[in-house]
């Protein structure tokens, strides 16, 4: 199963429907939030489920600030990250993690690419395919997920 990642997209959809152009065959499309509009455009764009989450710039909306899911039997939670305080630290992350026992956290807030493993846990950020921090490139990512696990793929617009 091949699922494209992208957040902090901040009204972009240009670049976000970019980017996901770029993934190719997804079975699915994650957004992490910033902006949750953003994520129902594509939405009606594709052909394939789109799970997202509101952000810090989404208030107010409807939709929810956190999902756990399933894909291809490995639960994942995705959330945008601010309510766990990601830019001090990815603690509260794998905190929530461990208690809800997923192998993936998907987030973003940063504006900054990341794919750790962790205590068998991956903390997957995409970045933002429209306003990085200075230093990173403008992307976003694959996760593949198969019966040996969950692996995390950063690519650049």
């Amino acid at each position: 199963m091949r699922v494209g990642v992208i957040s902090d997209t901040h009204g972009a959809v240009k670049e976000a429907a970019r980017a996901v152009q770029q993934m190719g065959n997804i079975d699915a499309l994650i957004h992490a939030g910033d902006f949750y509009v953003d994520a129902l455009y594509l939405k009606s764009e594709l052909k394939v489920p789109v799970y997202a989450v509101v952000g810090n710039c989404d208030y107010p909306s409807d939709g929810p600030d956190e999902l756990t899911i399933t894909l291809d039997g490995h639960r994942v939670i995705i959330t945008h990250g601010h309510l766990q305080r990601v830019k001090c630290g990815l603690q509260r992350l794998l905190y929530k993690a461990r208690e809800d026992k997923v192998e993936a956290v998907v987030f973003g807030h940063t504006h900054v690419p990341l794919n750790l493993k962790e205590n068998n846990i991956l903390l997957f950020n995409p970045g933002s395919p429209f306003n990085p921090l200075p230093g990173h490139i403008a992307g976003y990512g694959i996760l593949e997920i198969d019966k040996q696990g969950i692996k995390g793929r950063l690519l650049s617009l």
